[in-house]
């Protein structure tokens, strides 16, 4: 029988071969072969030293002729260098807004704050009275008009602004009409008469007594009411109060 040299078998036909644990078979030459397609013949390749199919021909004086053999698991090798992390993805679509979350409650009521400092109001005088001594915002009745004083004063509210601005000016009459007797015609000038002798010089009498005070007048209608004065300024707000606890957020709205 002339001699038949081993097939020869690459490394990438192998690999299935050294991955199976459950079989390791050898071929024998005395049975019975099963038919198997035909396979192409390759020239056998030297085997390294120390490799699986090397040490197996050693131990069995014998070419290599059996379907596989599982070899050991070799050691895991040192892990490479952490890659380059890669390229931002695209950004994705914004979620749905979640619901409202219920309001939080109402936190207590804060002190109350100082009570403002009170604005000028205008004081009525009646009419203007010589002498009498005005402060401001007094207002006063003069010649058919009324006068407010804008400064402490005792002048006349006549012509005069810097004491006083006129608030109201009351109306004036009107001219009645002239009258409707006729002039008489001028007499002849008569003849001027003689100079007389000067009399003799009389003594000085004595002060008569002073007459009593006459009434006083009535007072006139008050005159319409002016406008109204400033609204005096506003006192400062009150220190505002702590504000209540924060109500729970809502949950979150699923994403696109």
């Amino acid at each position: 029988m002339p001699h038949q040299e081993p097939e020869g078998y690459t490394d990438s036909e192998l690999s299935d071969v050294f991955s199976d644990t459950s079989k390791s078979t050898e071929t024998s030459r005395s049975s019975s072969p099963v038919p198997q397609p035909p396979t192409v013949k390759r020239h056998k390749k030297p085997e390294p030293p120390g490799s699986a199919i090397s040490v197996y021909e050693e131990a069995h004086h014998k070419p290599f002729n059996f379907m596989y053999i599982k070899g050991d698991r070799g050691q895991m090798g040192e892990r490479g260098p952490k890659g380059d992390p890669g390229d931002s993805g695209p950004r994705g679509k914004q979620g749905k807004f979640g619901p409202k979350g219920d309001h939080g409650p109402r936190g207590p009521r804060g002190p109350e704050g100082k009570r403002g400092r009170d604005g000028n109001a205008f004081k009525w005088k009646g009419p203007w009275t010589e002498g009498e001594h005005y402060c401001p915002y007094d207002i006063v009745y003069y010649n058919g008009s009324s006068y407010i004083s804008i400064t402490n004063n005792c002048s006349s509210p006549s012509c005069n602004e810097i004491d006083w601005n006129i608030m109201c000016l009351g109306s004036v009459g009107p001219t009645g009409p002239i009258g409707v007797g006729e002039t008489g015609p001028m007499g002849p000038t008569g003849p001027a008469g003689d100079t007389g002798p000067i009399g003799p010089t009389g003594s000085t009498g004595e002060t008569g007594p002073v007459g009593p005070t006459g009434p006083a007048g009535d007072t006139g209608p008050i005159g319409p009411i002016g406008p109204t004065g400033t609204i005096g300024a506003t006192g400062p707000v009150g220190p505002t109060g702590p504000i209540g606890p924060t109500g729970p957020i809502g949950p979150t709205g699923p994403g696109p």
